[in-house]
């Protein structure tokens, strides 16, 4: 008896060491555009609620405040794809422009400053995996928004 129990607590500290040695990458979450013909982006976090307009101007709701951000300059391309991840109190926002560009940027909520902003050649879901936000093989420092690996 004391054997078995000896193996199986063998096999549960090799899980765990495993399990915690591959950390498993966590997906954005897509944001759908709501209305016409001016859409906008909504999503809600522990921080307040986003509204993000096609053009890149945005709002940061904190009762009873609201704060403006902008996430890119004004211009005729719009913002046609949105993805979001808050983590360490911040939000990450990848947006891809009408055009075929993309930018992740690290948002201060709180501040409702954007910390950093990386334009990126990579498209599809993001997901941070470790120290590093994952898109389709290009990896970006979390910390500084600095490219690791173009993919």
């Amino acid at each position: 008896m004391t054997k078995v129990l000896a193996v199986c607590l063998g096999v549960m500290v090799l899980s765990a060491a495993t399990l915690r040695a591959a950390p498993v990458p966590e997906k954005f979450t897509a944001v759908e555009r709501e209305g016409e013909p001016t859409w906008f982006f909504v999503f809600e976090t522990s921080q307040g609620k986003f509204w993000i307009r096609r053009d890149g101007m945005g709002e940061i709701a904190r009762p009873p405040l609201r704060h403006f951000l902008y996430l890119k300059q004004p211009s005729k391309d719009y913002v046609a794809r949105l993805y979001f991840f808050e983590h360490e109190g911040d939000v990450f926002i990848l947006y891809e422009l009408q055009s075929g560009s993309a930018t992740l940027v690290r948002v201060d909520p709180v501040k409702h400053k954007i910390k950093w902003a990386t334009p990126v050649t990579a498209h599809g879901v993001p997901a941070l995996e470790g120290d590093a936000v994952i898109i389709e093989g290009m990896e970006i420092r979390k910390a500084d928004g600095k490219i690791l690996n173009r993919g």
